[in-house]
């Protein structure tokens, strides 16, 4: 049974439902009181690949890059086709090569507050741990 969120958003194209995932998602990190990350980081010069949401601690330094992936249940999504999951591995991997550590999460993951809490957990790591 789909949520009315989940409802009202269906009707809506593709830009607009993505727009209000990542929208649902940085009002949740706002509303936890974490740090406001980057959005639409661009973390690759050459290939001009962004970020739907960054935390950088400084220029030399990446940290956490969150991907929000829509259209996993369409049966032409962008992430489903075999081109498009193999650019979204491509992507994943050279980004953990230049150091980020890279946190892929769904629409249902946010709606149900999984992802803000994989987001709290990697904070919480970050200033528990003794790597730097």
């Amino acid at each position: 049974m789909r949520t009315p969120l989940a409802q009202e958003i269906k009707r809506l194209t593709d830009k607009e439902k993505r727009e209000k995932w990542e929208n649902l998602l940085a009002f949740q990190i706002k509303a936890a009181g974490l740090p406001v990350p980057m959005r639409e980081y661009l973390w690759h010069q050459s290939r001009k690949w962004r970020a739907d949401f960054a935390w950088v601690r400084n220029a030399f330094w990446p940290w956490l890059i969150i991907e929000v992936d829509g259209g996993q249940w369409l049966a032409k999504g962008g992430h489903t086709t075999g081109a498009g999951y193999e650019r979204d591995r491509e992507r994943d991997a050279e980004a953990i090569l230049a150091g980020w550590i890279v946190l892929r999460v769904t629409p249902r993951m946010i709606e149900s507050g999984k992802a803000l809490k994989y987001i709290e957990a990697m904070f919480k790591f970050r200033t528990t741990s003794s790597k730097p």
